[in-house]
């Protein structure tokens, strides 16, 4: 794979390149995947192919060219397209078996540390993570709320030994569980007793920042332009620059 694909992640959280940029190298990527011949089977073994082998290869490499040649034998018949080809300088040193392999099989426990179940900075991996992110957020400001659990606190666990605090975390997240299940039981029959009188349930109100300020961690734009509301003389305070 090329350099400029490889290091594509870290360059977006440098900053040399923008999301923009990063979301066609992430697409350039896939041509490189090593191609999926079978399912797992019950050990979770799969046999792995080499993107340049077969009859729909997804790159062009000198590596796999010359083991062909060496062999005699002629490149296969494949759909005259553009594909991208693997640089001389990005050829292995040391050929590894893949290469000298129609195909390897690969075990459960291999690259599992790098595993995701979804491409990563995807659409799916983004929505998911995005939800997943909020959430955990939200149950931690929930449990460290200085007026409720305050979990945080070491004044609500004054004993000695884990065995006893542990006793008194398990105790103030059982409460935060049942406090949050009353609250959305409470919320949803609300809800269902307002759709029964045939009223619209009220619109959520939404916070200042996220009003009049764009905010890029959750992807959203302001609706109110801080700028025109200065003009108008309705901000509090004049902006800072």
């Amino acid at each position: 794979m090329p350099k400029k694909l490889k290091d594509a992640t870290k360059n977006l959280v440098t900053g040399i390149i923008d999301e923009d940029v990063f979301q066609i190298r992430r697409g350039e990527r896939r041509a490189f995947q090593l191609h999926l011949k079978e399912k797992p089977d019950a050990k979770g073994r799969q046999p792995v192919s080499c993107p340049a082998r077969g009859n729909s290869p997804t790159v062009t490499c000198p590596v796999f060219e010359l083991l062909m040649s060496q062999k005699g034998k002629p490149l296969p018949q494949v759909a005259d397209k553009e594909r991208p080809r693997v640089d001389d300088e990005d050829a292995p040193e040391f050929i590894p078996e893949i290469c000298r392999q129609h195909s390897v099989s690969l075990n459960a426990e291999d690259g599992i540390r790098g595993k995701q179940g979804m491409a990563y900075r995807s659409k799916e991996w983004d929505t998911f993570h995005k939800h997943a992110r909020n959430s955990i957020e939200s149950l931690n400001a929930g449990i460290k709320d200085e007026g409720k659990e305050h979990i945080e606190g070491a004044s609500r666990r004054r004993v000695r030994g884990f065995a006893a605090a542990q006793l008194f975390v398990t105790v103030l997240l059982t409460n935060f569980n049942l406090r949050k299940i009353a609250s959305f039981l409470q919320s949803k029959n609300v809800a269902e007793a307002a759709a029964a009188r045939g009223k619209q349930p009220a619109e959520k109100t939404l916070r200042r920042r996220d009003r009049i300020w764009d905010n890029p961690y959750t992807k959203t734009t302001a609706r109110e332009s801080v700028l025109e509301l200065q003009r108008l003389e309705k901000l509090s305070s004049p902006l800072r620059t």
